[in-house]
């Protein structure tokens, strides 16, 4: 009973899928509700503070993402083969992430190290 691809994809997806089972309650038990959600939800923090929070965060993601490999485009960009596209993590940032990154974060971790580091001894160079 040899079928050839097609009729093995067809066949494949026809089928109905299968229901998937609930949580466990232990499963439940573990779950981490946003913190940021709960802040908003008992009237903690303001529209605003919301707003920040969540460029933080964006940000953040943004920045990890960039950092850890992907697959490769499957389109084809013309020309050889060889290297596709930027190798930064922030050329993967949309624009506006990249702009909260270069005019916020950048300058506001260039402070904090400074603070740090001008409150180390031995540190001359700033």
């Amino acid at each position: 009973m040899n079928r050839d691809r097609k009729s093995r994809l067809s066949r494949a997806v026809s089928r109905p899928r299968k229901q998937c089972d609930s949580p466990t309650p232990e499963t439940v038990a573990k779950l981490r509700y946003d913190v940021i959600a709960r802040l908003r939800d008992h009237g903690r923090i303001s529209a605003r503070h919301l707003e920040i929070a969540e460029e933080i965060r964006s940000v953040h993601e943004a920045v990890g993402r960039g950092l850890f490999p992907t697959a490769q485009s499957v389109r084809w960009h013309g020309g050889s083969g060889g290297r596709r596209g930027g190798g930064e993590f922030f050329d993967r940032m949309t624009q506006s992430e990249r702009y909260a990154w270069e005019r916020r974060y950048l300058p506001w971790t260039h402070d904090l190290a400074t603070e740090i580091a001008a409150g180390m001894a031995g540190t001359r160079w700033l």
